[in-house]
């Protein structure tokens, strides 16, 4: 069983020359922002932190603020894999929250944090909601199930998706509930 839907974006895997902390007992990649307080938890996909444009897009968020791309659930997905079920089952998000506590604790305590932010890569807004977690979601029906970072963004279609859901979504989303600076 596959958690995405049929005619889904495959595994995009990338590489980069970025080199992962210790923060708590996870291995997460920081991109510091030295002007700011205030971090934004980065969450990838299913295929893990190496998974298309998501560190491109760490990057980005960097801009504006400290950015963590933690990795809290390792042996992501085998892409030959067909239980998704299995696999997500040991992973529960209680075992999850524990080590986004530790993660939380590292950079308060090593990087001066006092604001917390998140971004995620795939549905977890039913987990969010039954625990009373602020959040928003939108879906884009026209495109591919994983296009937000692992979409081709010459396609027209696709790079106005990601356009909007940056910009018209997730950047207002962050600056509005951080109190941050505009973003462009």
């Amino acid at each position: 069983m596959s958690c995405c839907p049929p005619n889904s974006l495959p595994a995009n895997p990338t590489a980069s020359d970025a080199t992962p902390i210790k923060a708590g007992n996870t291995d997460d990649f920081f991109y510091d922002n030295a002007t700011t307080s205030t971090l934004v938890l980065v969450f990838p996909d299913i295929y893990d932190p190496d998974s298309g444009r998501t560190k491109d897009n760490c990057v980005q968020l960097s801009a504006f603020f400290k950015v963590a791309l933690v990795d809290v659930a390792p042996e992501y997905i085998d892409r030959a894999m067909i239980d998704f079920v299995e696999w997500f089952a040991a992973r529960p998000f209680e075992l999850l929250v524990a080590k986004i506590h530790n993660i939380v604790a590292h950079f308060q305590a090593n990087h001066g944090v006092t604001t917390f932010g998140a971004v995620g890569y795939w549905s977890v807004e039913k987990t969010l909601s039954a625990r009373g977690i602020f959040h928003k979601l939108r879906e884009f029906p026209l495109v591919s199930h994983g296009w937000v970072n692992r979409g081709d963004v010459i396609d027209t279609g696709t790079s106005e998706a990601v356009d909007a859901a940056w910009h018209d979504e997730a950047m207002p989303f962050l600056q509005h509930h951080l109190a941050t600076k505009d973003i462009p």
